[in-house]
């Protein structure tokens, strides 16, 4: 016969076990609230607007996070930019807009050898989803077009230094 000491034993082990199985199945971003998710998108995107050393007229933030770090790889699909974006950058530039690649883009204007070109001589700015990391910094990717054949894309790695702060940034391509 079993003492009541190994039942409490066992159902102790398997709430630790189901706790821990939970905990690693939550993403870790979805820890972030929404104020350090605009932070670290804010940060990301005035860094590559800085790396670009261009004062632009309008910078157009796609509204999906669909930015990849390889051209090969498939769009991410990680949702909206969150709620505050673009009023966390209107210092950045005379005018920051959500739009679309397709919305962004100046139809009109096609310039032999470098395909169309952004509106209102703009960037668009697309960002991939926050990658949380073990050691406490979070990956970006951000990609920039200004026409069809001119943009690149940089991956960055953030870290919470009283504010979030970039603490490398990769170019993973450049066209």
């Amino acid at each position: 016969m079993r003492s009541p000491a190994w039942r409490w034993l066992l159902v102790a082990a398997l709430a630790l076990a189901l706790t821990l199985l939970a905990v690693a199945l939550v993403p870790p971003t979805a820890h972030l609230g929404q104020g350090d998710q605009v932070a670290i998108y804010a940060t990301v995107v005035r860094h590559l607007v800085a790396q670009s050393r261009s004062a632009w007229p309008v910078i157009f933030v796609e509204p999906r996070l669909v930015a990849r770090v390889k051209p090969e790889e498939p769009p991410a699909n990680g949702g909206l930019v969150p709620a505050g974006l673009v009023e966390a950058l209107q210092d950045l530039a005379p005018r920051v807009e959500l739009a679309s690649a397709e919305e962004a883009i100046d139809w009109s204007r096609d310039q032999p050898g470098w395909g169309m070109a952004t509106r209102d001589d703009g960037i668009l700015v697309t960002l991939g989803p926050i990658q949380a990391q073990p050691d406490g910094t979070v990956l970006v990717a951000a990609q920039w077009h200004v026409h069809a054949v001119n943009g690149g894309c940089y991956e960055y790695r953030l870290r919470r230094v009283g504010a979030w702060a970039v603490v490398e940034a990769t170019l993973q391509w450049l066209s």
